[in-house]
């Protein structure tokens, strides 16, 4: 009787953590991730399939490129953006412009300064010629997008968020198609549609924004200094974690080549798979802390909620590990194979990972500890150290497990300073 009155608490108590407003919009989130994960195989199958390990390989590259540029320009306004926000909402216009700002001031000047850097230095640049300077137009575009999307989450616009994520997937898909039948799909061609497929979106949310104003501001210099401390936390706190998840792509490029990065992003591409979970929780779960004033209902709030995104994760990663060959196989072709041992090495960092992603949520919405800065320069360095001694032995082999253990170091320091400074109340 007690086991059965156990479960039945259990049972009762998911039934009312489903059907509040937030569970509501993580699964709205989620359903609109898988949807959008779908899609993004089937773009990856065709990628793979027409540009083969070497054309994938140079597109990965060149869109790693323009990714850690977004990731050098953002200032940490991709996370001050939604905390400031979400606490005060008459900010809204001004942190647009500030977005704007950043985006075609410090996000133009960057891509200029790297594309005179690769002139002088071609050895350096991961990529050539059209791709390189595509690359470099994509950044300013994307900052656009991700900081712009960031505003939506913090005026607690989940639907029209999750609309302008699913538009961008369908326009690239159906845009990919159109290249295929016209035959011409190459990597320069798809990474053009890739920055069509960035501008439009981002015309789309800058239009909704602006209805949920009264008039737009010039950029606001006070505000933007004001938040400054917490976006630079933010910045240096998203930095390393994108390093720590991208660095090892130019690694291998450099010293294994195109073909072992076309191999592995598919690795990466399915693993990323399980990442969609914390990731619409995170999405949903940081605005929502953000607008708690008490830190302890904060953690209680974290803890009632991240018990069953765990258990999630570890079945979907041991039925990804279970599936990974005949997907693989089906999906990309014989050429592709490799690529299973590799994502194996990476499933269970993925799944730390996931975990700490939303454990990083907790601390940016108590306003950016150390831990989020420290944690992720320490697993950077690892990594990198790591991968300087495994990649040129094992090959991708070895970047995944300098990977994997890079991402568990991640979730131990996260889950020893949460224990010392909140659960066990030090000062």
């Amino acid at each position: 009787m007690k086991f059965h009155s156990v479960w039945k608490t259990i049972f009762l108590k998911c039934v009312e953590l489903v059907k509040s407003d937030f569970i509501q919009k993580v699964l709205s989130t989620l359903t609109t991730r898988v949807l959008i994960i779908i899609i993004g195989l089937l773009i990856s199958v065709i990628l793979s399939r027409v540009l083969g390990p070497d054309g994938r390989g140079l597109l990965v590259s060149a869109t790693t490129l323009s990714a850690i540029g977004v990731q050098f320009g953002n200032l940490g306004l991709h996370a001050s953006n939604t905390y400031y926000v979400a606490k005060d909402r008459s900010l809204l216009s001004a942190l647009i412009s500030n977005s704007l700002l950043v985006c075609f001031g410090f996000g133009g000047l960057g891509a200029f300064v790297l594309w005179i850097i690769f002139s002088n230095y071609p050895n350096l640049a991961p990529v050539q010629s059209l791709l390189l300077i595509l690359a470099l137009i994509q950044i300013p575009f994307s900052l656009l997008y991700l900081l712009l999307q960031n505003l939506l989450l913090g005026i607690h616009k989940v639907r029209e968020y999750n609309l302008s994520e699913l538009f961008t997937s369908l326009l690239s898909i159906l845009l990919t198609i159109l290249l295929v039948a016209l035959s011409t799909l190459t990597p320069e061609s798809a990474f053009i549609l890739n920055l069509f497929c960035t501008l439009i979106p981002s015309m789309w949310i800058l239009l909704i924004l602006s209805k949920n104003i009264y008039a737009f501001r010039s950029p606001s210099i006070p505000l933007l200094k004001e938040s400054a401390w917490y976006g630079f936390k933010a910045y240096l706190a998203a930095l390393f974690s994108f390093l720590v998840l991208k660095f090892d792509i130019l690694m291998i490029q450099h010293f294994k080549g195109a073909e072992q990065v076309g191999i592995y992003s598919i690795a990466i591409t399915l693993v990323d798979k399980i990442y969609i979970l914390p990731a619409a929780f995170g999405s949903i779960l940081f605005p929502k802390l953000s607008s708690l004033s008490n830190k302890d209902e904060k953690l209680n709030f974290l803890g009632k909620t991240l018990f069953p995104l765990i258990v999630a994760m570890v079945f979907a990663g041991l039925l990804l590990g279970f599936l990974a060959h005949p997907i693989i196989r089906l999906l990309y072709g014989e050429d592709f194979l490799p690529a299973v041992p590799v994502l194996i090495a990476l499933l269970p960092g993925v799944i730390c990972l996931g975990i700490n992603s939303v454990l990083m949520n907790y601390f940016a919405s108590i306003g950016m500890p150390p831990i989020t800065v420290y944690s992720p320069l320490i697993a950077t360095i690892i990594n990198v150290i790591i991968n300087t001694f495994l990649i040129p032995h094992f090959g991708i082999i070895g970047a995944a497990l300098s990977s994997t253990i890079s991402y568990s170091i991640m979730l131990v320091l996260s889950l020893a300073y949460l224990k010392i400074k909140f659960i066990k109340g030090c000062p």
